[in-house]
């Protein structure tokens, strides 16, 4: 058994803090109590994938699980034998152990034995029949109370549309209920859905200042957010303090049992986004400012808590805090590209991936086989298919609150010309054989869309690729916002676009700002979507066959016909 400290995967060395800073201490306030499927917890431990060798093309390393603890359980035991020290600033580590479940306990009479998978190289390479990919992003399941008796405190968020705590008005909880879905289907307990073989978190599994809409009332005295609410967002604390609440952060976004459950036992390989270092980071000029101090806490928070449990290992990020985070490998025979938006990001220079990481997505289009890996997977934190027509983008324009996100999206004019020779390259791909898929967040939407292509345009056009929008696993969208009016298939550029020498439209076939999920099931070449929304009437479950080619139908009509609805009152109130 061997153990590396999670922290120290930090692309660079720590950044020397004075603690004699006159900044405020300011700890995020979240609940001590339990709440619907909340239960704050000292220790976890997660599924952590083996390392994956890019040149023999498959996982090789050695069984590996997660654990993280904190200042009262800086110690940890595996199937109670071997000690891990879990140090600061995260108390985090990842352990090599042969495969199967292990238990991992944290030396206190009080603590419970915590059951973890380690899946095996081997079974990870071996080709599936049937392979499910689940997404999700966009979780942030707190917010305040703004009650006179209870104004400003913290509690977890049911997401019934009540603004305080508890079912209301016959409403059930949302954030409840489709994070219990989503734990349903990942061990394969819903009919006729297979179990997750791997989770895809696209971004904004955390965040560090959330419940914007609340910011006007609590000001200074917000017990959540670590910038203030502005154009460009200035840190309320100092570095030390920002450290400290990362650590606090991340430990009380996965507490939720529900969500634990499925990290203990599916593998995770997770992006990031802004809200994971400040919202709209990278759009709104002054980042320069902050790189090397809490933009570098940031991504070091990200490497322990998040990209040290995927296949990557410590050495592929080396290079310095640009250095692309994106993740390349090939599971049961899906090639799976996770792009990093973040590192490369600066409002000054129009890039999104920037040259190292579109470099090495290229590489790996072309590297596909398609008589032996048809389909294949990108995960883009941002959608790609949402091409907002020219007058949406000048009309959210003159709201300055929306400036920096259209400038953050793929829809600004600036990374227009990035976005197409991404476009460009799915669809040559899509020449030699090789079927897209995307999956994309952001947007607090669940939403499918498709590109259909075509030479001119009076020539016959097909679908060559699909993207699954899994944003908002527990978020709410304003409906005066920009993002709840991209819903709204009337936002989409309408006609064709020109992408090099081709014409492209895009299709919209289901859109709805509410708390979602969704699965890409991949079965010997074809695939089918599941989209999982939390709408009034309770959980709804579509499924839908994604065609390419020429003569497929319209994507809304077989949207509707794979619809259901779970009822409602089988969750908890």
């Amino acid at each position: 058994m061997a153990c590396l400290a999670a922290a120290s995967l930090a692309s660079c060395s720590r950044t020397v803090v004075d603690l004699r800073e006159p900044w405020p201490v300011i700890e995020p306030s979240y609940p001590k109590e339990a709440s619907l499927d909340y239960r704050p917890r000292a220790g976890m431990a997660h599924v952590a994938l083996p390392r994956f060798d890019a040149a023999r093309g498959e996982f090789a390393g050695q069984s590996r699980i997660w654990i993280k603890g904190s200042e009262e359980r800086s110690r940890a035991r595996i199937d109670g034998r071997e000690d891990v020290e879990l140090g600061p600033p995260f108390f985090t580590a990842i352990v090599e152990v042969q495969p199967g479940i292990h238990r991992v306990s944290f030396g206190e009479a009080d603590t419970e034995d915590i059951s973890v998978l380690a899946p095996a190289a081997d079974a990870l390479n071996a080709p599936k029949s049937t392979v499910m990919l689940l997404g999700y992003g966009c979780f942030d399941p707190f917010d305040l109370d703004t009650s006179e008796e209870r104004r400003g405190e913290v509690f977890v968020s049911p997401g019934d549309g009540t603004g305080k705590p508890g079912a209301k008005d016959d409403r059930y909880p949302r954030f409840a209920a489709i994070r219990r879905v989503l734990q349903l289907v990942a061990k394969g307990g819903l009919k006729g859905v297979p179990g997750a073989d791997l989770v895809l978190g696209g971004g904004d599994q955390v965040y560090v200042e959330p419940v914007h809409d609340r910011y006007g009332e609590f000001g200074d005295k917000h017990p959540l957010s670590a910038w203030t609410v502005e154009a460009m967002p200035r840190p309320r604390l100092s570095l030390s303090g920002f450290y400290r609440f990362l650590d606090v952060t991340y430990r009380a976004f996965w507490s939720f049992d529900s969500m634990d459950e499925v990290f203990r036992t599916v593998p995770t390989v997770l992006t990031w986004d802004d809200h994971e270092i400040r919202d709209g980071w990278g759009s709104q000029g002054d980042e320069h400012v902050y790189l090397d101090t809490f933009y570098a806490a940031a991504r070091e928070a990200f490497l322990a808590h998040q990209f040290a449990r995927g296949p990557m290992g410590e050495d592929a990020h080396r290079g310095g805090l640009r250095a692309s985070l994106h993740q390349a490998f090939t599971l049961h025979g899906i090639p799976i590209f996770v792009m990093d938006q973040r590192s490369a990001r600066d409002v000054h220079v129009p890039q999104v991936l920037g040259s190292e990481q579109t470099d090495a997505l290229k590489e790996w289009l072309h590297g596909i086989d398609p008589t032996e890996q048809p389909v294949c997977v990108v995960v883009s934190p941002l959608p790609m298919l949402y091409r907002v027509s020219g007058l949406a983008e000048r009309v959210v324009a003159f709201d300055e609150a929306n400036v920096d996100d259209m400038l953050d999206s793929w829809n600004s004019t600036a990374n227009e010309a990035e976005l197409d020779q991404l476009m460009i390259e799915l669809s040559r791909a899509y020449d030699r054989g090789v079927r897209p898929l995307l999956i994309s967040g952001d947007m607090h939407t669940s939403a499918l869309l498709s590109a259909r292509r075509k030479r001119s345009p009076d020539g016959p056009s097909e679908v060559f690729v699909h993207e699954m929008v899994v944003s908002g696993l527990a978020s709410v969208v304003d409906e005066s916002s920009w993002k709840f009016e991209l819903a709204k298939e009337n936002s989409l550029t309408g006609g064709d676009v020109e992408v090099g020498d081709e014409l492209m439209n895009f299709e919209i076939g289901l859109s709805r700002p509410v708390p979602n999920f969704g699965g890409l099931e991949i079965r010997d070449g074809r695939v089918h979507a599941h989209v999982f929304q939390a709408q009034d009437e309770g959980v709804v479950h579509f499924r839908v066959p994604l065609g390419y080619g020429l003569n497929v139908e319209p994507l809304s009509e077989r949207v509707e016909a794979g619809r259901e609805v779970f009822d409602a009152s089988t969750f908890p109130r």
